[in-house]
């Protein structure tokens, strides 16, 4: 799909570090869509842009996917560098990845169609939705890497070894939105709606989950969607390897599980 971005306006730094947008919606530009609907962020501030865009994982199980995905995916297609940054205040375990830049940020909000503020009921971009299959699995690809957990359960043995991936939002719309797409790449889901007091502001909101359960799901995310996030794919490897994951592991223990 050809995009049109000719009414999208450089400033002055963005033509002097040569930043370039994509003509055309590619498979990489939908994974990176699919990172920011996960993951990412376009705020307002004062009810004014401010050009930023952002990307939060955790420390430990993300560091790797920050510098090894999202830092070359956004090189790559925007000729953008990022700055990354590691949050060790006490009881923080997080690490963000920002950049700044005009043109960039009325493409993803005005060509893609991307939330700027508060995601909490925006739904999957129209131009995913209205795409080809190939678009569709890189997009739902990056929105799982970042926004979704693989997680074994243990069902009816003693050991983790169930498998579910899931994907849960307060957007009622994004949830159902990403139903439409996994039904439609073949996936058998289950999908619910949860309503729960917030014992901070004395609010009800309801939570939105989409979940692929089993063995079958499983085997058919990994040949024909796959995990670019180690997190997810040594929870992966670990249970194929020895039938089950432990929970409550990070990313490290799973790896000197996997070289044992």
């Amino acid at each position: 799909m050809q995009l049109d971005a000719s009414k999208i306006k450089f400033s002055n730094k963005d033509l002097r570090l040569k930043i370039i947008l994509p003509k055309f919606l590619s498979p990489e530009l939908a994974y990176f869509i699919g990172v920011h609907v996960g993951d990412g962020t376009i705020p307002l501030y004062k009810k004014q842009p401010q050009h930023y865009m952002g990307y939060t994982g955790h420390l430990i199980d993300e560091y790797a996917f920050h510098i090894n995905t999202i830092k070359p995916f956004i090189k790559n297609l925007f000729n953008k560098e990022v700055k990354i940054q590691k949050d060790l205040r006490k009881n923080r375990t997080s690490i963000r990845t920002y950049f700044r830049s005009k043109a960039i940020f009325y493409f993803l909000s005005e060509v893609i169609g991307l939330t700027v503020g508060s995601k909490s009921n925006s739904g999957i971009p129209t131009i995913i939705k209205n795409s080809n299959e190939i678009i569709k699995i890189n997009f739902i690809k990056g929105l799982i890497d970042t926004d979704g957990s693989l997680t074994f359960k243990r069902k009816y043995r003693n050991l983790h070894y169930y498998p579910t991936i899931s994907l849960a939002s307060k957007s009622r719309q994004l949830i159902e939105d990403a139903n439409i797409i996994l039904k439609e790449l073949g996936f058998e889901t289950s999908l619910n709606h949860i309503s729960y007091l917030d014992s901070r502001t004395k609010l009800v909101y309801t939570r939105s989950t989409v979940e692929l359960n089993g063995i079958n799901n499983l085997s058919l995310w990994i040949n024909k969607v796959g995990f670019n996030s180690n997190k997810h794919l040594t929870k992966y490897r670990v249970w194929e390897k020895f039938g089950y994951c432990p929970p409550y592991t990070n990313i490290y223990q799973r790896i000197e599980m996997l070289n044992s």
